[in-house]
């Protein structure tokens, strides 16, 4: 997923953040993207089997609001970590860790869109699951933003930095480019 692109290019930024080492800078990215991605999967994981047990299309969709509720909260949380990462100190630090941060912000805000498609879902017959599955591919496409955000994003710097941290191997990311 986005573990990958994530330290070819990691950040949180304006002029007034303060500038970090980029093993702190990756070690506080690594763990709020990290919190961020169990969320997502586990939610997922925690919906299908709600889904599956939901005794009315009304109790499925209750599930499908709470879930995405709880992934726009958790998003806006990542942004704010982000953002409080600081920027890295290596050459374009400000710039990637801006285009992290916006990276994020655009997925918020596309998951804030998402929750208020679920809230006016329709609940008979067929129509609740139909459209359940358009919402899990426009879930899918905004995840994939992610990584298109980061694209071209480099720096060897913060790639070693994410070599040796714990908290990014969890994120697989130590084989970013």
């Amino acid at each position: 997923m986005a573990a990958t692109v994530l330290l070819a290019g990691c950040g949180g930024a304006d002029e007034k953040q303060a500038q970090v080492t980029p093993s702190s800078f990756v070690s506080q990215v690594c763990t709020s993207v990290g919190a961020w991605q169990q969320g997502i999967q586990s939610g997922s994981e925690q919906l299908d089997r709600k889904l599956k047990s939901a005794g009315s299309p009304a109790d499925a969709k209750l599930a499908l609001e709470q879930l995405v509720a709880s992934w726009v909260a958790s998003s806006e949380r990542v942004v704010a970590n982000l953002h409080a990462a600081g920027v890295p100190d290596v050459k374009g630090g400000a710039t990637i860790s801006a285009a992290l941060v916006n990276t994020f912000q655009s997925a918020a805000t596309d998951l804030r869109t998402l929750e208020g498609e679920v809230r006016s879902l329709p609940t008979g017959g067929s129509a609740l699951h139909h459209a359940v599955t358009r919402l899990g591919s426009s879930l899918q496409g905004s995840l994939a933003n992610i990584g298109v955000g980061l694209e071209g994003l480099h720096s060897s710097e913060l790639r070693k930095a994410a070599e040796q941290s714990s908290s990014c191997k969890g994120l697989g990311a130590a084989g970013a480019r």
